[in-house]
């Protein structure tokens, strides 16, 4: 890339249609140069394993088996608990309008998991949570991720 192409029109770019340039716009982003400033906000550390017992001491970034599921409330509202364990400790993770993850992570399943861990009736439960399968190839658990302002 030349100097003189950095005020070019994001569109410019492969794979950046009139769809994505609309996005970016909303952003402030109508040339190149303002897309290569746009940093992140923050950044997430998953190079090191965080294991469960260790949940109210930062993140959680470890990897676990799927050992149940179970659903509570009744009706419209009913809600997908899926049940983890690492090598330290067993946790709970609620799964709000997520019923999807019932099929993507079925029992005896071993995945990534990142997530805020709290105490919470009884036993160690997250509702921010990310998980993913280990035979998975995705950069949503690289060593280390960019949070931008959105």
């Amino acid at each position: 890339m030349f100097l003189r192409e950095l005020n070019d029109p994001v569109t410019k770019l492969k794979g950046a249609g009139p769809s994505a340039a609309g996005n970016l716009e909303r952003l402030g982003i109508v040339d190149i140069r303002t897309l290569l400033c746009h940093y992140p906000r923050d950044w997430e550390d998953r190079s090191s394993i965080q294991l469960l017992k260790d949940w109210n001491s930062g993140r959680v970034c470890t990897e676990v088996q799927v050992l149940a599921h179970d659903w509570f409330g009744f009706g419209k509202t009913k809600t997908l608990k899926v049940y983890v364990e690492d090598d330290s400790a067993r946790a709970c993770l609620v799964c709000f309008n997520r019923p999807f993850l019932q099929r993507q992570l079925p029992v005896g399943i071993r995945c990534k998991l990142y997530g805020q861990f709290y105490f919470r009736f009884g036993e160690i439960q997250s509702t921010a949570f990310e998980v993913e399968p280990l035979n998975t190839k995705t950069a949503s658990f690289g060593p280390i991720l960019p949070i931008y302002p959105l």
